[in-house]
């Protein structure tokens, strides 16, 4: 053993019991400053609603006699830039109901009506920054942790969305109307949402939450209703008390979404010579959502087709694990905020690559070539039901049966073509069990299962969590286990079983807050079928201070700073892995400017159990530095700018690491606006795996330059609220040129080898998205997109950026046209005008 790594191991024994006498006495340190901070308590407002016989016209003009006798909400209190101040503007909000719906209506007065923001954008974007908005949102169950919100701009554009402890889901989509209208003292709204857009009990009277909150843009104004503590990390605990709002029955829930979509493709058949194939095709299906009682809805897919949604921002993977993609597809979008719930759920994994997807490319026989290999999965169906009893016991199950997927090998002298299978019938589910408790806690269980036909692999994965808050919702302490089971004819039984636990206690209130900690990830753990995985065989103890200071001084609105320390040691065998410190510090200055910077290092060498790959081999790791400072300018403006540089550095000669991006956001009109993004990394002489020899049990480590070049433009058209234009291109190129190779030793140590030719990589990814959408009728789009997709890979990397570029648009590529329309049909409209008739 090298003497270094003797002396290493002689310092890292005493350094175990210094490091848990330190954590054992900040622990108790902390716990004592628990108990020194007893907390504010927040006042709710009460607004009092009242039936009507005869609904408002959705005009936005407030002229219906209705609003005359309705309560105003008014004196909002400031959340940004003076938290708790009134607003500068005063407004009113009426809110009534009847049998069918709940209506809401505003007069937001404002000094200057013509510098009112009404910049278009598409639905669903949240627009603060360039638009007044307003909005309502409501706690329908009052649990102080569930809620819809439903926005409008003053241009009159919609967004809606739940939230939940997991954060807003923009996703969630709901059909209901609104209108909004500029006037000589501000601007007006009227809103019209119907029951059968949210979930309510079947009671006699009603106790919901309720907030109102109003955004002025040119002021960088957020006010509420009810004050809002940006310090108390849970926001609908802090909403008003709704009173009035009696025997309303929960309708019948049921519509229908059909869809028609056509395609027409010019793929690429061959690369090496080019040569393309048309394809044109039809496809249809429907959505269907059933709400089966007051509570609880069905949704239902039923050959769902996704080739509208944007394509991903892929890059070159060089880490130990995967790349964690986010999901665009609506089913797996949509009213979700269960699953959420869930550490232990990967929805791209349905209808996701098949299990198999590279078996082809190792059975190809002499003069086989391959014809097809389908990258993504066609699925059958997919059904979730998900609601919430009124003792408050949340319940979602979410199934998906995905189809056998094959690649297809030619044979080149006889043209003969043979099937080889990737994927296996497949049926996904996910179950979740969320009970609320008292104090705004909580208790989850989850589950996800994938049974595959035939001899393929199964797994089952479960998860039990408990969140416990005291009165005051100032601590929360979270325990939280998991356990995963993978049954597949090619694994030691021994290895089927893995495990997860985690323990947490945290100060969640106040200018001070802090949490500390302990998780663990088994050598087993596998979570992957149904999953995602980021690491195993681990024990990580962290310790964590925030402040958050919102109080405005002479030249800084608001500032926070947070400081984290990590001790992380391998699970089995026991052994000490490193030490991590990050902090962060972000300021935004009076006149709405941002400026920040981040920073982590791992101060001591330490071993790398995951960079060789391969369970009980480790690397020999330098310590580091990593710094990320960045500014942005005024988020009102129509011209705004945004910078950051990064830079690392570790004691190994020449390895620095240097980045930055920028990006440029000009707001043209309130129709049109662009996007200009680019970033660039050098990381010099990176150590990095770049093979492995199964008959010598030899890793091999490659030193490596990894540049890596992102550029994007993003430009939006938006003709009406409801209709609208958006583009986006992305070129991503990823250049690794190797310089020097090593054998790994067993004591993490590197032994030179011979240079080994063609490892070097050049990868681009050149996308474009085109969208052109239009909202004809409440819940109804029609859509055409054009799809432009390039992917070139090769050994030959090139230094001049344009010449690689010009490479890349050479490279065959794949074209789709799509035109899609979408229809909402409501069982409550379809029976009144049935009735009509």
């Amino acid at each position: 053993m090298p003497i270094g790594l003797q002396v290493f191991e002689q310092e890292q024994r005493s350094r175990k019991a210094g490091w848990h006498i330190l954590l054992g006495t900040l622990f108790l340190l902390s716990g004592f400053t628990v108990f020194a901070n007893p907390a504010d308590t927040v006042q709710r407002r009460i607004y009092n609603t009242t039936r009507i016989s005869m609904q408002p016209k959705i005009d936005g003009n407030l002229n219906d006699s209705c609003w005359q006798t309705a309560e105003a909400a008014r004196d909002f209190t400031q959340y940004m830039p003076e938290c708790g101040k009134l607003s500068r503007f005063e407004g009113k909000v009426y809110v009534l109901y009847d049998d069918q719906a709940i209506y809401v209506a505003a007069q937001l007065y404002d000094k200057e009506p013509a510098k009112i923001g009404m910049a278009l954008t598409p639905r669903d974007q949240r627009s603060g920054t360039v638009a007044d908005n307003f909005i309502v949102s409501f706690d329908t169950y009052h649990d102080g942790l569930n809620g819809y919100r439903f926005e409008i701009t003053a241009a009159g554009v919609q967004t809606d969305s739940r939230i939940s402890p997991g954060g807003y889901d923009v996703s969630w989509d709901a059909v209901w109307e609104s209108r909004a209208q500029r006037n000589n003292e501000g601007w007006a709204l009227e809103m019209k949402i119907p029951y059968s857009a949210i979930r309510f009990p079947n009671v006699a009277e009603q106790d919901w939450g309720i907030q109102f909150s109003r955004t002025i843009q040119r002021l960088g104004e957020v006010s509420s209703w009810s004050p809002t503590d940006p310090k108390i990390e849970n926001i609908v605990q802090q909403w008003g008390q709704l009173n009035g709002l009696r025997d309303i029955k929960p309708p019948l829930r049921l519509s229908f979404t059909p869809y028609v979509a056509g395609y027409a493709e010019r793929l690429p058949e061959s690369y090496d010579p080019p040569a393309y194939i048309n394809s044109y095709h039809a496809s249809g299906g429907m959505d269907i959502k059933y709400g089966i009682n007051e509570s609880f809805t069905l949704d239902a897919t039923l050959i769902p087709d996704f080739g509208q949604v944007q394509s991903d921002n892929r890059v070159l993977n060089l880490s130990p694990f995967e790349v964690r993609y986010q999901e665009r597809r609506p089913f797996f979008t949509e009213g979700t905020e269960l699953f959420g719930k869930s550490e232990i759920f990967y929805s791209r994994r349905i209808g996701g690559q098949p299990l198999g997807y590279y078996d082809p490319y190792y059975q190809l026989g002499p003069n086989e070539e391959l014809e097809k290999n389908p990258s993504l999965t066609q699925l059958y169906n997919a059904t979730k039901l998900s609601g919430r009893t009124r003792s408050g016991l949340g319940i979602g199950v979410l199934n998906a049966v995905a189809a056998p997927a094959f690649a297809v090998v030619k044979d080149t002298l006889t043209g003969v073509e043979r099937d080889i299978q990737t994927g296996a019938l497949t049926n996904y589910n996910v179950l979740v069990l969320d009970q609320n408790l008292p104090n705004n806690s909580s208790a989850t269980f989850s589950n996800t299962s994938t049974i595959r036909d035939a001899l393929a692999r199964d797994a089952n994965v479960s998860e039990g969590a408990v969140r416990l808050n005291n009165k005051k919702n100032t601590y929360r302490l979270l325990l939280d286990g998991r356990f995963s089971h993978v049954d597949d004819p090619f694994y030691d039984d021994s290895l089927s079983n893995g495990y997860v636990y985690v323990a947490q206690f945290a100060k969640t209130r106040g200018k001070f807050q802090f949490d500390f900690g302990q998780y663990a990830l088994s050598n087993n753990w596998d979570p992957s079928d149904l999953g995602i995985l980021n690491g195993y065989n681990l024990i990580n103890n962290n310790l964590q201070f925030r402040w958050l200071d919102y109080e405005a001084k002479k030249h800084i609105q608001s500032w926070n700073a947070s400081l984290k320390g990590e001790y992380i040691a391998q699970m089995d065998p026991m052994a000490y892995q490193s030490v991590r410190i990050s902090s962060s510090e972000n300021v935004t200055f009076t006149n709405f400017s941002s400026a920040g910077v981040y920073m982590q290092t791992i101060p001591a060498w330490y071993f790398d159990y995951y960079e060789p790959r391969i369970p009980g081999k480790k690397l020999w790791h330098a310590p580091f530095v990593y710094f990320l400072p960045y500014f942005n300018t005024d988020q009102r403006k129509p011209v705004q700018w945004f910078i950051q540089i990064e830079y690392a550095e570790s004691p190994v000669p020449k390895d620095p690491l240097f980045g930055g991006a920028t990006s440029f956001y000009w707001r043209v009109s309130d129709r049109f606006n662009f996007t200009l993004f680019t970033e660039a990394t050098k990381d010099h002489n990176n150590f990095g795996y770049a093979g492995y020899d199964p008959s010598r049990d030899m890793v091999t480590i490659g030193r490596r330059h990894i540049n890596v070049t992102n550029n994007e433009l993003s430009m939006e058209y938006n003709m009406t609220p409801r209709m609208g234009m958006t583009f986006r291109a992305r070129h991503y190129w990823s250049k690794v040129v190797y310089n020097k190779f090593y054998e790994l030793r067993n004591d993490g140590g590197l032994e030179p080898i011979d240079f080994i030719e063609g490892r070097d990589l050049n990868f681009n990814v050149f996308n474009i998205d085109l969208v052109y959408n239009w909202q004809f009728a409440p819940g109804s789009y029609l859509s055409v997109i054009w799809k432009n997709n390039i992917g070139q890979s090769d050994s030959k990397g090139q230094d001049d950026y344009f010449v690689n570029f010009n490479k890349t648009m050479n490279t065959p590529q794949a074209n789709s046209l799509i035109l899609k329309m979408i229809y909402y049909l409501d069982w409550q409209k379809i029976r009144s005008l049935s009735g009509k008739a």
